[in-house]
């Protein structure tokens, strides 16, 4: 059988962070992109600035329509973290990480043609994640995207 739907959409997002390069015309450079969640306040400062996929394992919402297809809603939520180069660079430093990873994602929000559409419903940053880093200098940002996309009621096609 092939892939479901909603892995191939995970695996082009990860792809597309993987992209996150100053090199590509964003403002960091990715030390490395996770298709799982890491404790970011254990993540060496070698290991930053790195992304990390978070997926829910169910569809948030299915709409049922003719002839057995549907319409799914999955969230995903990037977690990105950085070194700000100092307390007075934080903010900086987080607008930028959100800056790349919006851009990112929104490229191609049909996903290589396997999603409808991808789309910002929640950002979040350190400020209510303080857990994150006692001295300050580590940034962190929260990004959550809502993506639709059709399926068939039956298992996925061979």
């Amino acid at each position: 059988m092939s892939a479901p739907k909603s892995g191939l959409i995970v695996a082009d997002i990860v792809s597309a962070l993987a992209a996150i390069t100053t090199g590509n015309g964003y403002n960091h450079t990715l030390a490395g992109v996770d298709g799982y969640v890491r404790e970011a306040r254990h993540l060496g400062s070698g290991e930053l600035p790195r992304c990390m996929v978070a997926v829910s394992p169910a569809p948030t919402a299915t709409q049922h329509q003719m002839f057995g297809l549907m319409t799914e809603t999955m969230r995903v939520s990037i977690i990105g973290v950085a070194l700000a180069s100092s307390i007075a660079t934080r903010y900086d430093t987080a607008a930028k990480l959100d800056d790349d990873i919006t851009a990112a994602v929104l490229a191609d929000p049909r996903r290589g043609g396997n999603a409808v559409s991808t789309t910002v419903t929640e950002t979040q940053d350190d400020q209510a994640l303080p857990e994150i880093d006692a001295t300050g200098a580590r940034v962190c940002v929260v990004k959550t995207f809502e993506i639709r996309y059709d399926r068939t009621s039956g298992l996925t096609a061979a």
